[in-house]
C-alpha cells in the first residue's frame, strides 16, 4: 500500500503555476456572480425548489446508508457462522472468539426456528382477523331488520316524503313576540263560542256539523298559536285542513251539493292545496248567499254587512306578510283576521236558517200528522 501510494504521489509532482491558479479563481468567481446577477424569477425558482433538492439529496442518503447497513448486517451474520466475505471459514479460534454459534448448520438451525415463529405469529394474526370479520358479519346480519321492520321503515320514509309535499310548510310567521302569541290565542275562542251557538240554536244536522267543525277549528287555532317547536309544524297544517273542512261543511249546509267524486277529490286535494278548497268553497257560498239575497229582501241586510266583512278579513290576511313584513305594522294583523273572520262567518246564519227552514216545517208538518 505504502509503494502504491508512493507511486501515485510520484505520478503528479508538477505544482500548479501561479497563471493557472489565477485563471481558476477568476472562473469561479464568475460563476458566483453569475449568480448573484440572475433575474429575479430565477432566484425565486431557485428558492423555492432548494428545499425539494435538499430533501431528495437527503433521501439518497438515507437510501445509502440503509444499504450500507444491509450490509454490515449480512456480514455480521456471516461472521457469526464463522464464514468470511469470500465465503471460507475461519479457523476455530476465530470462530469461538467472534460467533456465539460452533457452526453454521446451528445458525441455520436457529433462523429456522425464527422463521417458523414469525410464520406461527402471522398464522395467528390471520386466524384472529378472520375470526373479526366473520363476528363483524355475524353483527350485520343481526343488525339488518326484519321484513316487519322494514315495512316499517318504508312506512316512515313515506310519511316524511308526504310531509314535504303536504302544504302549508314551515312555522310560518305570525307569532313572532309574546304578545302577538297572546292575541292570536284569545281571539280564536270566539271561533268556538259561535260554534257552540250553532250548536244550541234549532236546526238540522248540516247546522249541527258546521257548528262542530267550527268549535274544532277554533281549539286548533288557539293549540297551533300556543305551540312551538315540531308541534307547532303539525298544528299549522291542521289549522289549514280544518278551515277547508269548516268550509265544506258549511257549503253543505247552505244547500249546495256536489257529486261524490268532486267531493273525494276536494278531500284528497286538501292535504296539498288547503287555501284553493277554501276559496272555492268560499266563493260557491258567497254566489248562493247573493243569489238567495237578491231573490230574499230580508236576507240583503245581512248579506252586505257579511260581505263587508269578509272583504276586510281575506285583505288583512292576504295583506299579513306585506303589513307586518315590509311596512311594520303592529303584530296584530292575524288577530284582526280572526276576529272578522268570525264576525263574517257568523252572520251567514241568517242564510243557513233560510236554508233550513222548508225542512223544519216539513218536520214539523210531519211530526203533527203524526200526533193527530
Amino acid at each position: 500500500m505504502e509503494v502504491s501510494s508512493l507511486a501515485y504521489v510520484g505520478a503528479d509532482t508538477t505544482a500548479p503555476t501561479p497563471e493557472a491558479l489565477a485563471a481558476a479563481l477568476h472562473v469561479h468567481q464568475r460563476v458566483a456572480s453569475s449568480h448573484e446577477d440572475a433575474p429575479l424569477h430565477r432566484r425565486v425558482l431557485r428558492f423555492i425548489l432548494s428545499p425539494l433538492a435538499r430533501l431528495q439529496r437527503g433521501g439518497d442518503q438515507q437510501e445509502t446508508q440503509r444499504q450500507e447497513e444491509d450490509a454490515s448486517s449480512d456480514l455480521q451474520d456471516d461472521m457469526l457462522c464463522g464464514c468470511s466475505e469470500d465465503g471460507t471459514e475461519f479457523s476455530g479460534e476465530d470462530v469461538l472468539g467472534s460467533s456465539p454459534f460452533a457452526s453454521c448448520a446451528d445458525l441455520q438451525d436457529y433462523r429456522r426456528m425464527l422463521a417458523e415463529r414469525r410464520d406461527a405469529r402471522a398464522a395467528q394474526l390471520q386466524r384472529r382477523r378472520a375470526r373479526d370479520a366473520a363476528g363483524q358479519r355475524e353483527l350485520e346480519r343481526a343488525a339488518r331488520p326484519g321484513p316487519l321492520r322494514r315495512l316499517l321503515q318504508w312506512a316512515v320514509r313515506g310519511a316524511r316524503a308526504a310531509g314535504r309535499c303536504v302544504s302549508p310548510q314551515g312555522a310560518g310567521n305570525n307569532d313572532a313576540t309574546l304578545g302577538e302569541r297572546i292575541f292570536n290565542v284569545l281571539t280564536s275562542i270566539p271561533f268556538v263560542i259561535v260554534g257552540l251557538h250553532s250548536l244550541r240554536g234549532e236546526g238540522g244536522p248540516a247546522r249541527r256539523n258546521f257548528g262542530l267543525s267550527f268549535v274544532a277549528t277554533g281549539v286548533i287555532a288557539a293549540v297551533y298559536h300556543a305551540s312551538s317547536g315540531g308541534a307547532r309544524l303539525v298544528m299549522r297544517k291542521l289549522d289549514y285542513w280544518s278551515i277547508a273542512l269548516t268550509s265544506s261543511v258549511l257549503r253543505k249546509a247552505t244547500g249546495l251539493g256536489v257529486p261524490p267524486l268532486v267531493n273525494a277529490a276536494a278531500a284528497l286535494l286538501t292535504p296539498l292545496k288547503p287555501t284553493l278548497v277554501t276559496g272555492a268553497n268560499l266563493a260557491i257560498i258567497e254566489a248562493r248567499y247573493l243569489k238567495t239575497a237578491m231573490e230574499h229582501a230580508h236576507l240583503r241586510p245581512s248579506f252586505g254587512a257579511h260581505i263587508g266583512v269578509a272583504a276586510t278579513g281575506l285583505g288583512f290576511f292576504m295583506l299579513e306578510d306585506v303589513l307586518v313584513l315590509g311596512m311594520g305594522a303592529p303584530p296584530v294583523v292575524h288577530s284582526l283576521w280572526h276576529l272578522l273572520s268570525t264576525v263574517s262567518l257568523s252572520l251567514v246564519g241568517p242564510l243557513l236558517t233560510h236554508c233550513e227552514a222548508p225542512l223544519l216545517r216539513q218536520g214539523a208538518q210531519m211530526v203533527a200528522a203524526a200526533a193527530r
